[in-house]
Order: structure tokens, then sequence, then C-alpha cells
């Protein structure tokens, strides 16, 4: 189906993302190191890469950087594998969406088929992410706004309002925020980071209870949370 270059310095999630892919049906090139990956690319192209953030030499960061930099890669979707700590950077670096650690079946093959979508919302999607990381808000807010009008029902559109609504709340638009957040777990109650940005608005918004709700329901969609369970155990009872 789809040719997927997977980049980790840890055998075993190599063997992992090998066997997952391949049985789904996917062709599986495999790198420990970002170099050997870089150097992948420019034999052939894959259709998408998956990678880890930290391995010896170059940070996941840095070839994502590089792979955005290459005229031949172009805006292929990238899958950064990542804590949510670390996700700003990795958007700024140039990933598409990320998958959250430690990996699960599920969550890869449904990340996977939602990267390799062919619409406009895919191309939209793109191009927002590549505005946002130039600075350039207003078209970038277009973009994903163009993403929800092409694919309204899609998983893109969920990652379209995601992005959407970190740029309302890092304006001050909290009510915006909301909506978009909102908006998101009502298509998919399991999307934990919509949840997560829901619970920090209304602990803003002077609702704890609200909060507590939604930093209780990430972490059961996602329990391996330490900041999350911190913030939780901070809020009043």
């Amino acid at each position: 189906m789809a040719r997927i270059l997977c980049v980790d310095d840890e055998p075993e999630v190599l063997v992992f993302l090998k066997a997952a892919l391949a049985q789904a049906g996917h062709h599986v090139i495999e790198a420990g190191d970002a170099a050997s990956a870089f150097q992948s690319v420019l034999l052939q192209t894959p259709d998408l890469v998956i990678t880890d953030v930290m391995m010896p030499g170059e940070s996941g960061y840095s070839l994502c950087r590089k792979l955005r930099a290459h005229a031949a890669f172009g805006n292929r979707p990238i899958l950064v594998a990542t804590i949510l700590e670390g996700e700003n950077e990795a958007t700024e670096s140039g990933a598409t969406a990320f998958l959250s650690k430690p990996l699960d079946h599920e969550q890869l093959l449904r990340a996977v088929g939602e990267m390799l979508h062919k619409s406009d919302g895919q191309t939209l999607l793109a191009e927002g992410l590549e505005k946002l990381r130039t600075g350039d808000t207003a078209s970038a807010a277009r973009a994903f706004e163009g993403v929800i009008a092409a694919d309204p029902g899609h998983a893109l559109a969920g990652w379209a309002r995601y992005y959407l609504g970190g740029m309302a709340q890092r304006s001050g638009d909290i009510k915006r925020a909301m909506e978009l957040f909102r908006a998101i777990v009502a298509q998919d109650p399991g999307f934990w980071r919509a949840h997560n940005g829901l619970a920090v608005l209304f602990q803003r918004a002077g609702a704890p209870q609200t909060a507590r709700k939604h930093y209780e329901r990430s972490l059961q969609l996602r329990p391996d949370q330490p900041d999350v369970k911190k913030l939780l155990a901070e809020l009043p009872a």
C-alpha cells in the first residue's frame, strides 16, 4: 500500500513497527538514526515517516527540519513519537501529527491511516502547518479551516481543530478555543489531547470541577501522563 520509513534507535520498537505495518500491507524501511534515515529518503522518497525524538546523534526534530527542507519530500506527512511536552517543538520542526509513547498497535494503525488519507484536507493540513511554522498565523488558520470544510467528518478535521484551538488559546480567545476542543471530543471522544486542552481552559476560567472531569477522562484514555496526574492532584477537592 504505502512506503513507510520508521526511525528509532531501539531495535524492539522497529520490530514492533515493522510487524504491525507489514501486517497492514505497507512496505517498511527501517533506520536506526536520523542520518541513515535521511540517506534512505535521498534514495527513495517514502509516503510517510514515523520517527522517534531522542536518538544518538541527530534528534528526530533535526530529521523533521531536514525533511521539510528537502524539496523531493515536500509536504508528505511525518508522525513523531513523543511525550506531550515535546509536541510544540515537534510541530515547529515539521511534524504533521504525533504518536504517544509507549506505542500501541491500534493507535499506530489509526494514525497511519489518517496520515495516508488522500484528499484536499491532507494538502491543506500540510499547508497550514507550514504557515504556522513560518509565523503566518492568518494563512495557517485559513488552511486549517479549509481542512475542516474539505473533510468535516474525518480525523484530519480533528487535527485541524486541535491546531486552531492551540492558536486561539495562545491568542487569549478562550471561548473560541473551548468551542474547537469541544468539537473535537464531540467527533472523537478518544482525542485525549483535546480533553487536556479543555481542562486547562476550565481551570483558568475558575471551574476546577469541570477541569477535573476532563483531566480524569484524558487519563482514562492515556494513563501514562505524569504531568497531567500532577495537575489533577493540584486541583482543589
